[in-house]
């Protein structure tokens, strides 16, 4: 089995010089990863649940605020939809982060890259949390974002690192199973803190979380870059390593691919809470538990996603997502019809469409990753960057068309599920050919 990292043995003691002795110890431990035999590195399991955590942050981040906008909108006497802000601006400064923090780690390695962006986010989050005013609070978002936007890079170029072929597939499935903590825990999590102190306490979770994720990579996290490229951030390299990327067919269409997929659950999250507060009178704490069911479809997805990719390959568990998603589509379509539409029924079906969309995701990224395992860190940020533009741009022109009723949501959600149904299978198609 390939090894998971190096362990070239570091000295334990320290130099004689404390002061400089401390110091290089910490810069050691930072640029090269844990060496000695108290921190002997992580197992592999460990290191792909860790990575799952990681993808979790920008879920965690967005949802556990979805409870508290009334709260900061009342206390900081801002208008609500500018409270809203909160969640495009962490998204977009994260969107622009990732641009950058693939080659960044491909140049200096992955651990001291991840254990930045993680200190950054805790630093965005104190100025959140000490926030007097809306500006205030959408600068610290902005801080965060930034941060933020090292943990998914990152942790799927510690995969690519680690793992190629259907092993890469199975275990993003394994990590984006992991993702679900976001979604199923955060919202819940709001509410809690909503009950039991003022909407502050939202970000100190945050806090809490960006640390404990900080002091496992400090601590256990070994550098899985087996070789830095000193000239992964020149202009002309990276030039030459997006031309790899975009030229080669499988990475280019599963990279663009990912956008459309991204925008069906952008969909969701612009739209529901409206259509769950004007078409069924829920929001709050109720709101909160209804959301949280749709992670456990992710959980449900990705177990049987790995099991797809085992027996048949990630190409066609892909296409078995796609089919699900477009079926959970058109189930929302006939409940309305038959007049049996209400919020448990459209939670349970969204709980559906998340079984398949995460199954879409996590196969469109280990597909469009595993040619490019020298550049792994670059091309994780490429494709990341390129599926959050089109799906970015994609979802505020569909925003505009739903506009926050159930009726607009449900054409333009099927729709899109039935589109890309057909991207899939036909570009499939042509791969095979």
């Amino acid at each position: 089995m390939t090894p998971y990292c190096r362990r070239t043995a570091l000295p334990v003691n320290l130099p004689r010089d404390q002061f400089s002795g401390i110091v290089g110890f910490a810069r050691q431990v930072a640029l090269r990863g844990p060496r000695t035999k108290l921190w002997a590195g992580m197992k592999p399991n460990q290191i792909i649940i860790y990575c799952g955590l990681l993808l979790s942050i920008s879920a965690f981040s967005v949802d556990i605020l979805l409870p508290a906008f009334g709260a900061i909108s009342t206390d900081l006497a801002a208008d609500y939809s500018l409270v809203q802000m909160t969640v495009p601006t962490f998204l977009a400064t994260m969107g622009i982060g990732q641009i950058f923090m693939g080659p960044i780690s491909d140049r200096f390695g992955r651990r001291p890259i991840l254990l930045g962006g993680l200190a950054l986010v805790a630093g965005g989050t104190v100025l959140c949390l000490l926030a007097a005013d809306a500006a205030q609070l959408l600068a610290g978002r902005a801080i965060q974002g930034v941060g933020a936007s090292a943990a998914p890079i990152i942790a799927r170029a510690v995969l690519r690192d680690l793992f190629h072929g259907r092993e890469l597939a199975a275990n993003m499935a394994l990590a984006t199973m992991v993702f679900a903590f976001g979604p199923i825990v955060a919202p819940l999590l709001g509410v809690a803190f909503m009950q039991f102190g003022t909407w502050r306490m939202v970000f100190a979770a945050i806090l809490l979380f960006s640390l404990v994720l900080l002091a496992v990579g400090l601590l256990v996290l070994p550098e899985t870059l087996r070789e830095r490229r000193p000239d992964a951030m020149a202009p002309g390299r990276l030039w030459r390593d997006a031309v790899a990327v975009l030229r080669h067919p499988q990475s280019r269409y599963y990279a663009l691919l990912l956008g459309p997929v991204l925008t069906l659950m952008m969909l969701i999250l612009i739209s529901i809470p409206k259509v769950y507060r004007d078409s069924f009178g829920i929001e709050g704490a109720p709101f909160a538990m209804l959301f949280a069911v749709h992670g456990l479809g992710i959980i449900v997805g990705q177990s049987f996603n790995r099991r797809l990719i085992h027996r048949h390959g990630p190409q066609f568990a892909l296409r078995t997502g796609g089919l699900i998603t477009a079926g959970s589509a058109a189930l929302i379509a006939a409940a309305n019809l038959a007049g049996l539409m209400n919020a448990y029924t459209l939670s349970a079906i969204l709980a559906l469409f998340a079984t398949g969309f995460l199954t879409m995701v996590s196969n469109c990224v280990a597909l469009a990753l595993d040619p490019h395992g020298a550049i792994a860190g670059f091309a994780s940020s490429l494709v990341e960057s390129v599926a959050r533009i089109i799906s970015s741009i994609a979802a505020a022109v569909l925003g505009l068309l739903i506009g926050g009723t159930l009726e607009h949501f449900i054409v333009v959600f099927a729709l899109s599920s039935f589109v890309v149904l057909g991207l899939i299978l036909q570009g499939q198609r042509r791969i095979s050919a």
